[in-house]
């Protein structure tokens, strides 16, 4: 079997003992889906809003609300914002190493002219391909708003110590925690008038079941974490890093002969263009929680 080195799934908890036991239990009693909107009164909603909660206080964050993916979630952002900008006299600014994928023709590239308190500003918390962290904190109070997708560094890093009213987090819950879903977290009047949109109130919110999980594996995750940090560390001193803040390496650009060298040593990494399909392929070791050191020495890693 290769050991595999890509992917977003940076605790490997599709391969845990204990989230499969929880998740068998949870489709038996919940059943695999609640195809039903949050208009309805389905008595297991409670169950959504306990883990609403859980977001909220793992984030530092008043309030929060779950959707059926990130792009959803990541769509009524959109949908907010743009909401206030058609009320006030504000754009939408964004950074960019803003994901493509979230573009809007009303928004405008970030520059020292529209820096103003009256604008909002998009953000990753990370560039994932690159591993790249986006300094969006020196702008917290130079703008109304700020909304940070962390889809990539939800419950692995502790966004706690970067709260503030300005700010809105959200994107997908489906990589570290392995919860097929998307959030918003941020303070009550904001989630407030989130949870009044169209995307949350009558969109099939996220499978009851897996949400029931979600609250069951907080300590799993805590020690998945640990131990995917000591394994970044391996990794650091086999590519002379210092110290790196995620799990993503990239390696080199269209280099065909050093993927075919992983490949027949049966290491699967990740060789993939970014951001666009006509763009270069990019070759990256992305690495989990359950890798063992043993596996990292079998690289030999030649940067391009």
């Amino acid at each position: 079997m290769g050991i595999r080195l890509y992917g977003t799934s940076y605790f490997d908890l599709q391969k845990d003992k204990t989230y499969i036991k929880l998740l068998n239990k949870a489709f038996k009693k919940y059943g695999i889906n609640n195809p039903i909107s949050r208009l309805s009164d389905y008595k297991y909603f409670k169950i959504l809003k306990k883990a609403e909660k859980q977001i909220a206080k793992d984030f530092g964050c008043k309030e929060a609300c779950v959707f059926s993916s990130g792009y959803l979630a990541g769509d009524c952002i959109r949908t907010y914002l743009l909401e206030i900008i058609n009320k006030e006299n504000s754009k939408i600014v964004y950074n960019k190493n803003f994901h493509p994928s979230w573009y809007d023709e009303k928004m405008i590239k970030i520059s020292k002219n529209n820096i103003k308190r009256k604008n909002l500003f998009i953000s990753n918390s990370l560039n994932s391909f690159f591993g790249i962290k986006e300094n969006y904190l020196k702008y917290i109070n130079k703008f109304k708003l700020i909304a940070i997708d962390v889809s990539h560094t939800a419950y692995i890093w502790n966004h706690k110590k970067e709260v503030n009213d300005n700010i809105l987090f959200f994107g997908s819950l489906n990589k570290a925690s392995a919860f097929p879903a998307g959030f918003i977290a941020g303070n009550k009047k904001n989630i407030k008038r989130i949870r009044q949109l169209a995307q949350y109130t009558t969109s099939t919110p996220p499978s009851v079941a897996f949400s029931s999980v979600f609250l069951k594996m907080k300590k799993q995750r805590k020690k998945q974490r640990k131990k995917l940090y000591k394994i970044m560390k391996v990794m650091d001193k086999l590519v002379k890093k210092k110290k790196s803040i995620f799990p993503i390496y990239n390696i080199g650009i269209n280099n065909d002969k050093l993927y075919k060298k992983f490949i027949k040593a049966n290491l699967e990494i990740s060789y993939m263009p970014y951001p666009y399909k006509i763009s270069k392929k990019y070759l990256r070791i992305i690495l989990n929680s359950n890798l063992e050191k043993s596996n990292l020495l079998r690289l030999k890693i030649t940067k391009q």
